[in-house]
């Protein structure tokens, strides 16, 4: 082809995208006028997070082979950013007027530099650090990261989005890259709504008494989290329960004699949206189950104990005060929150021994689009100072990932691969 005719096939090219983009960027218009909802209690309190650990962001990564072309994935982005509201969000208003409306302003398109970057820790991706910004925007936006393999992230600040309702636009997305209508999801419902619609379970008061997974904090001076992945090969059936075994095991063995006193107890994030049949969401629709792993127990125990909470609707027991957070300023909090970090490394007890979250599989099948094809899969869950371990479970047909989010002063002298290592060797094990 010709010199002459290659730049007038690239005009034409552009001019079919600028003309997508103007018609998309209407349609967003009409869409963002009807889309609103308030701030639930628990977004406010990932408002808090953000401003002690930022950025407080869900982080799927997929990782694949092919070619990215910004200009394909910008007028893809914008196209499911139409369907789905949630993509578009900012925060208006302050205490208790506070609420989430939609921009017409798509999700950005990022072309980063990720040759340094081995997918496998924080090092060699500052990418990922960049803050989100909720008053202003973005609050989603899209990494295409070059390197071998090709890379894509999709971000997503917390206060607007679950891990889940990422997946929901991403899955929207790889529609709009291969030409098919994105579904959306536009309900305004909040989590707490959905929870008193469903009669919620009654909430229990829990306290500071949980052991670290890696042991007591040196100091309390480091801030800031570190996160590590392990991929672990097969399938791997009873994966939480087997998981929850392993880190508690590892708990009692960091606190020797100083753990007699310390209880090993998971927060377990539940999607609430199974709940509601047919609801399309991509808010903070999660809800929380509080799992206690004795000594001793199975992995057919704790299974079964998981089971009954789910059975009994626990993962809708929100706490009584959690309405009380509206009137609160986020300043307020914030400085309540630092007090708190430094009280439980002082003290080396916690509320929670860690998040522990199992998503499932993805269904990598459906993310190949624009010249592009997933062939792995991680969430790399936000840094959370209170809380011990952030543990993020992924499948696909052929392996598990493993992916942990740690302070610092818990993390440090290897103790966070070491962690990981013994839960993979755990693993290993029963395949």
């Amino acid at each position: 082809m010709s010199g002459w005719l290659c730049l007038a096939v690239a005009a034409a090219v552009a001019a079919l995208v600028a003309v997508a983009l103007c018609s998309i960027a209407r349609r967003a218009r009409r869409a963002s006028a009807e889309y609103e909802r308030r701030l639930s209690p628990v977004e406010r309190l990932w408002l808090v997070a953000d401003r002690l650990h930022g950025p407080f962001v869900n982080q799927l990564v997929l990782e694949g082979e092919g070619t990215l072309d910004p200009d394909i994935w910008r007028a893809a982005v914008a196209a499911a950013a139409v369907a789905n509201p949630g993509a578009r969000l900012v925060l208006r208003g302050h205490l208790t007027a506070s609420r989430l409306r939609a921009t017409v302003t798509p999700p950005p398109i990022r072309v980063v530099n990720g040759a340094a970057w081995d997918g496998r820790c924080e090092a060699g991706a500052p990418f990922m650090e960049t803050p989100l910004a909720p008053r202003t925007g973005p609050t989603v936006e899209v990494l295409l990261v070059e390197g071998t393999p090709p890379r894509v992230i999709v971000r997503t600040h917390h206060a607007v989005m679950d891990g889940r309702g990422t997946l929901s636009f991403v899955e929207d997305l790889f529609r709009a890259l291969n030409g098919a209508p994105p579904i959306g999801a536009t309900s305004p419902l909040t989590d707490v709504a959905l929870a008193r619609s469903l009669q919620a379970a009654r909430a229990e008061r829990r306290i500071e008494d949980c052991l670290a997974p890696t042991g007591r904090a040196v100091t309390t001076e480091t801030r800031g989290t570190r996160w590590r992945r392990v991929t672990v090969p097969g399938k791997h059936s009873r994966l939480l329960p087997r998981v929850a075994l392993a880190v508690a095991e590892q708990a009692r063995l960091q606190a020797g004699e100083d753990g007699a006193d310390g209880r090993v107890r998971f927060d377990l994030p539940v999607d609430l949206r199974p709940r509601a049949p047919g609801l399309r969401s991509t808010a903070n629709l999660t809800g929380m189950l509080h799992l206690e792993v004795p000594p001793e127990a199975t992995a057919l125990e704790i299974a079964q104990k998981i089971e009954t909470m789910r059975r009994d609707g626990l993962e809708t027991a929100f706490g009584p005060g959690l309405g009380v957070l509206r009137a609160l300023p986020l300043g307020l909090m914030a400085r309540v929150g630092r007090a708190a970090i430094a009280r439980v490394h002082r003290r080396g007890r916690y509320l929670a021994s860690g998040v522990l979250s199992n998503i499932g599989r993805l269904p990598l099948e459906q993310f190949r689009g624009g010249g592009f094809r997933a062939t792995a899969g991680f969430f790399v869950p936000p840094g959370v100072e209170s809380t011990p371990l952030f543990l993020a479970l992924t499948g696909s047909k052929t392996e598990v990932q493993l992916v942990a989010t740690m302070p610092r002063p818990l993390a440090d002298s290897g103790r966070l691969e070491e962690l990981l290592a013994a839960i993979a060797g755990k693993l290993a094990e029963g395949h």
